[in-house]
């Protein structure tokens, strides 16, 4: 484990929708970072599509803003972009989102 205040930047990608506590996985990446360090999280924009959780485990149906923001309690969100999605793309679309620490 990363010991407190070790980092300055974390950076997640497509990790959220897999893990089961998001608040826990959340207070954990605030402990691991510096006072106003930087979390980029990357991850899968709110959806339906229940095959993804059937067939490849996915705890959660992606996120929406306001439910990161509800799981994000030490950190303030500085900036929520929905990515384009290509048009032959199966999945859902995905958002990058920066987080500021507390």
């Amino acid at each position: 484990p990363l010991k407190d205040s070790e980092i300055q930047t974390a950076l997640c990608m497509l990790v959220m929708h897999h893990v089961s506590n998001v608040s826990k996985a959340f207070s954990e990446i605030a402990r691991s970072l510096k006072p106003n360090g930087h979390l980029i999280l990357l991850d899968i924009c709110k959806h339906g599509q229940l095959d993804l959780q059937l067939n490849l485990g996915h705890k959660h149906l992606g996120f929406s803003k306001s439910e990161l923001v509800h799981h994000a309690t030490d950190f303030q969100l500085d900036l929520f972009l929905t990515l384009p999605k290509e048009k032959e793309a199966l999945g859902p679309p995905l958002f990058i989102a920066r987080f500021i620490k507390r």
